[in-house]
């Protein structure tokens, strides 16, 4: 069986590589393909041709919708191409139901399912229609789908998470993730960047991907702030902070399982604020 995992966002480049390091760990007939994966997972092939973007919110999907199309055409004619009898969509779910809609003649599973618990039921039942399989990391989520349909796999991140050690006694080191999309990342920094410059109370760790450490070196010389890369010490340093500040639902679900403190907040655009104040009391 040709099987492709599809990754559109850092948390499912992270989940996708997790998954697929797991697989290889057993003897298997099935041919393994990524698509929209960054960097290259042991010898399987990559097959996406075009940069991914990531996108968040209405007004940014709306703005790049033909981009969108253009993936989405991009996805089947490669998935075409290499004989795909599967395909596996990390996260992204807006996007697995987008592509499922135009091209239906493949086997479709998700991994991490939509939060049907906070927003609306109706993607649950989609899955239950249309997917082959739902692989969820939240328990909660069991009761919104076919059993035959359902399968918890937990948090993938839980495999490398290294468990805070030390008591709490005073922020010493602070941990901030300043998002993996652009529009996260450059907003999150121009409101911090006034803290980050006149900083001198904490040891602060910047914990981001490879294509912004330049950038922040630049524009933060600041000796009390360290960039922190993804990679394999990425687990061993969260293990280190006292605090942290994040804008991801995955960073949080890390930070938890390292029994890190922390604040999870998030800079919307006027237009998704304005959308998502009609769902908060």
């Amino acid at each position: 069986m040709n099987i492709v995992f599809v990754s559109l966002e850092q948390s499912g480049h992270n989940i996708s590589k997790n998954i697929i390091q797991e697989i290889l760990k057993y003897k298997t007939n099935h041919k393994l393909f990524t698509f929209g994966q960054p960097k290259k997972v042991s010898n399987i092939l990559e097959i996406s041709k075009i940069n991914i973007n990531s996108i968040m919110g209405i007004s940014q999907i709306l703005k790049n919708f033909l981009y969108l199309l253009k993936l989405r055409n991009h996805l089947f004619n490669q998935s075409k191409k290499h004989k795909a009898d599967m395909i596996f969509f990390i996260d992204s779910f807006d996007f697995s139901k987008f592509f499922f809609k135009k091209y239906n003649n493949f086997k479709i599973c998700q991994v991490v399912g939509p939060s049907v618990f906070i927003w609306r039921q109706g993607k649950a039942k989609f899955i239950n229609d249309n997917f082959q399989k739902i692989f969820s990391i939240f328990l909660i989520e069991k009761k919104y789908y076919k059993k035959s349909k359902y399968s918890y796999i937990g948090h993938p991140s839980s495999i490398k998470n290294i468990t805070r050690k030390k008591k709490f006694k005073k922020i010493t080191n602070l941990g901030i993730f300043l998002g993996s999309r652009d529009q996260e990342f450059f907003n999150n920094l121009n409101t911090l960047s006034d803290f980050l410059l006149t900083n001198i109370k904490y040891k602060i760790f910047l914990f981001t991907l490879p294509k912004y450490k330049k950038y922040l070196k630049n524009k933060l010389p600041n000796n009390n702030i360290s960039v922190i890369l993804n990679d394999n010490s990425y687990h061993k340093y969260i293990s280190k902070l006292d605090f942290a500040l994040a804008c991801s639902g995955t960073v949080h679900i890390e930070l938890s399982l390292s029994k890190i403190p922390h604040l999870i907040f998030y800079r919307t655009s006027l237009l998704n604020y304005i959308f998502f104040k009609l769902f908060i009391n």
